[in-house]
């Protein structure tokens, strides 16, 4: 019988070469998935961005502590985020030092850095613009008293000229005497009530031009 054909060598484990390509593929994959996660970050961005808009276009139309509210939440939502792409920031960082030798391009990490800072930068904005909802409401609300201060104001110093003439002439003093004689006089009464609207429409006009010359 002929002779049996020579074994063949075992097939050997996968070559260094071969091995240090498929972690550099692999390495280079991981980057890109990163990279892909920070891009999938932005579009919820540009959500967050539009919502705010609308809440700030609502909240000069018509302040009100609901959009306060919701303008909190986003904020919160917003810190969130942020907080996260920190953490995975100071990952991106251990990797681009390449301690354990997977990957062939540390380099190229610095692409994923530059989205995380791009990241945090928009969401510290957005969360500029949240906390200017709450501060547009603040000034809505001190313009609500300082109007209402005001009419109270404008309020006292109208009924002050009443307030002297009732205490001057309410003294009762005698008569007959003579040291208040207008308290003698047939129609005094009709004289108070005539004076009464003269002296209140003057303090009007007083505050008024006063609050004209200030402006």
């Amino acid at each position: 019988p002929p002779p049996p054909p020579p074994l063949a060598p075992p097939p050997s484990l996968t070559p260094p070469a071969e091995a240090g390509g498929r972690a550099a593929g692999c390495g280079s994959l991981l980057v890109v998935l990163m990279d892909a996660l920070m891009d999938e970050i932005f579009p919820a961005l540009d959500v967050f961005g539009d919502v705010i808009e609308g809440v700030q276009i609502m909240n000069d139309i018509k302040p009100s502590k609901e959009n306060v509210r919701f303008a909190h939440r986003l904020a919160a939502h917003l810190h969130e985020i942020r907080r996260a792409v920190w953490d995975a920031r100071g990952l991106f960082i251990e990797l681009r030092q390449n301690n354990s030798g997977c990957l062939a391009a540390p380099h190229l990490l610095q692409i994923v850095l530059d989205s995380t800072h791009q990241i945090e930068r928009e969401a510290d904005c957005y969360t500029q613009r949240c906390r200017t909802v709450e501060y547009v409401y603040q000034q809505y609300q001190d313009a609500r008293m300082n109007a209402t201060l005001y009419s109270l104001t404008v309020a006292t110093a109208c009924f002050l000229p009443m307030q002297f003439l009732t205490g001057l002439w309410g003294m009762n003093f005698n008569p007959d005497v003579g040291n208040m004689p207008e308290l003698n006089w047939e129609y005094g009464y009709v004289m108070f009530w005539c004076l009464i609207p003269v002296s209140a429409l003057a303090g009007y006009l007083c505050i008024l031009f006063s609050s004209r010359v200030v402006s």
